[in-house]
């Protein structure tokens, strides 16, 4: 080979190889993401081969199922994703499912087909076990998150149609659990011996619990977390807590929640709790429920916390309408709203068998008992507080238009009765061998029936002060045995005068301070109960109560007579000695 013909060959190599370098250099290169992010396309996606498996890592390669992303990642990986749907049920260790989840990883959908977007509302994940297993069941020891999955069409003849979890500690946040099925409990999601569970933003509903906890069961676990969840229109058959059933969890917390149109055949067509103390329930709704027991919204018999929960249009063909507490030994409700409920008795609250039950600050109006007694309160061999309350316009067929007590301790404090309707005895409050403190109490126009404001049987106790009692027909009926002892009472007058005071053949002593005048409440045809400076302000005596029903200093001003009422008038009273003075 000539000299030339060398040069040539290398020239020409050397073009070629810089030919070479320059295409190279601009093909598309595969982009490897951080290795524990996995992807998952159930349509375009491969889990590969026996020998040769995706590991899913790579975004332009991504695997088919999530189950072999989930065989294929670390603790504390990423499972990401696409919109579709995906119903690869198998079978492992016994159990069958969609997604059989023995890693601690968070499996996130939402995303479009390249994960370039993330957006659950426009690219839906559905897994959907078409009734032949489980959706998701989560194996002992993990700490598994859930993000934006819809879970559907699961079904089983044990717990835990949608989801199972047991000895975990799962997050499910976003998600969408609905048309699941279990036979047993937790149609929608089943949490057994959890720790830490938590359950937020997602939406529960059309699942069915052939026993208990319709859209949701957790049973014996600690600490765990419902928040900002919407559970609606499930349904437990035969059993208990058509939304939400707990049993045996020593700490859990529910909040912000929306519990609406679950049936339940048994107690808690919203909610039942059993034997799960210190639990507390905070910022809930719970309204439109059902049951064929007990406790249409709420059903327990636990020590429980209830603050700020409007509770409405819920029934139970038993008693309890809004809220059922039986065999509670503390129950405390703070600052409910717990309207427009309906019971064959006890319309709004039920109370049975509970030695310590606190209502402060809740107002309880417009509920029915239907068949029996207690259209705002029914309470049965129970020690029930009733502070800064009012319980008005609610209706009973039977006894106690507002409070029915039988068997029990009752004590008012601040409180309102008023505008309730009966078509038997006892308007406002019905009493049988039962104790009744009254101090700051309003009972007013209560209305039907006998149209008693207190009636008294066997061997009732009342004791009040500074109790505004007025527009009654009976004022008081005090029944043969029965004691009544009072001390500043505004009995009324004109329209608001009661047509007896009192009668019966009961012990009635009505003490040295005895009013009768307009209390000039502000607007009762609205439930407006406050006072004016009419005949009930400056006419009490010292209750030792320092409050008032808005909790405004009493009395005022500090060192004159309190207002008689639930109610204090803040005025001048050196200006109105004549209105002020004990009459």
């Amino acid at each position: 080979m000539t000299g030339r013909r060398v040069l040539s060959v290398l020239a020409l190599g050397l073009g070629m190889t810089a030919a070479l370098l320059w295409v190279l250099t601009r093909m598309p290169v595969e982009v490897q993401a951080d290795s524990t992010t996995l992807y998952v396309s159930g349509k375009g996606g491969s889990d590969g081969g026996i020998l040769d498996p995706n590991n899913c890592t790579n975004v332009y390669k991504p695997c088919k199922t999530i189950q072999h992303a989930v065989d294929e990642a670390t603790r504390g990986g990423r499972i990401f994703v696409t919109g579709g749907t995906y119903s690869d049920v198998h079978e492992r260790e016994g159990v069958t499912q969609v997604v059989y989840l023995h890693r601690s990883v968070t499996i996130r959908g939402g995303y479009d087909f390249d994960f370039s977007e993330w957006d659950p509302a426009r690219h839906a994940t559905i897994l959907n076990a078409e009734e032949q297993g489980r959706v998701v069941y989560i194996t002992e020891g993990v700490t598994p998150t859930l993000e934006a999955l819809s879970l559907t069409d699961g079904k089983v003849t044990a717990s835990g149609g949608g989801l199972y979890a047991a000895s975990s500690s799962p997050r499910i946040d976003g998600c969408r659990i609905y048309s699941n099925t279990a036979g047993w409990y937790g149609g929608g999601v089943f949490l057994n011996e959890t720790a830490g569970a938590v359950l937020r933003d997602s939406a529960i509903h059309d699942n069915r619990a052939d026993a208990a906890g319709g859209g949701v069961s957790i049973s014996y676990g600690t600490d765990v977390t419902l928040t900002d969840n919407d559970v609606h229109e499930n349904h437990a058959h035969s059993g208990d807590g058509g939304g939400v059933q707990i049993r045996h969890v020593p700490s859990a917390t529910l909040t912000d929640n929306s519990v609406s149109s679950n049936t339940a055949g048994g107690y808690g067509g919203g909610v039942y709790i059993y034997d799960s103390d210190h639990m507390v329930l905070e910022d809930n709704v719970i309204c439109a429920n059902a049951c064929g027991w007990s406790g249409g919204g709420l059903s327990t018999g636990s020590i429980v916390t209830l603050i700020g929960n409007e509770i409405y249009s819920n029934t139970a063909d038993g008693a309890g309408g809004g809220v059922d507490l039986r065999g509670n030994d503390h129950a405390t409700l703070v600052d409910n709203e717990i309207y427009s409920n309906t019971a064959s008795s006890g319309g709004g609250v039920n109370t049975f068998n509970s030695p310590g039950i606190a209502l402060v600050d809740n107002a309880i109006h417009h509920n029915t008992a239907t068949t029996s007694s207690g259209g705002g309160i029914r309470a049965t061999f129970t020690r029930l507080t009733v502070t800064r309350d009012a319980i008005l316009n609610n209706t009973s067929t039977d006894g106690g238009g507002g409070l029915f007590a039988y068997g029990s301790a009752v004590g008012l404090v601040n409180s309102i009765v008023a505008g309730n309707q009966i078509t038997g005895t006892g308007a406002g409050i019905w009493a049988a061998d039962t104790r009744v403190t009254l101090l700051h109490t309003t009972l007013a126009c209560n209305e039907g029936g006998d149209g008693s404001g207190i009636w008294l049987k066997w061997s009732s106790v009342v004791s009040s002060m500074n109790t505004i009692l007025v527009g009654h027909t009976l004022g008081i009926t005090a029944a043969e045995g029965t004691t009544v002892t009072t001390e500043a009472t505004l009995w009324g007058s004109g329209a608001w005068a009661n047509g007896t005071d009192w009668t019966g053949e009961g012990a009635v002593a009505t003490g040295t301070v005895n009013v009768w005048g307009d209390p000039l409440f502000v607007d009762p045809a609205s439930g407006d109960y406050h006072i004016g400076p009419g005949a009930a302000a400056g006419a009490g005596v010292d209750a030792g109560v320092t409050e008032d029903i808005d909790g405004d200093s009493r009395p005022a001003p500090t060192g004159t007579n309190p207002d008689i009422g639930a109610d204090e008038v803040a005025q001048c009273r050196v200006a109105l000695p004549l209105v002020l003075r004990d009459l």
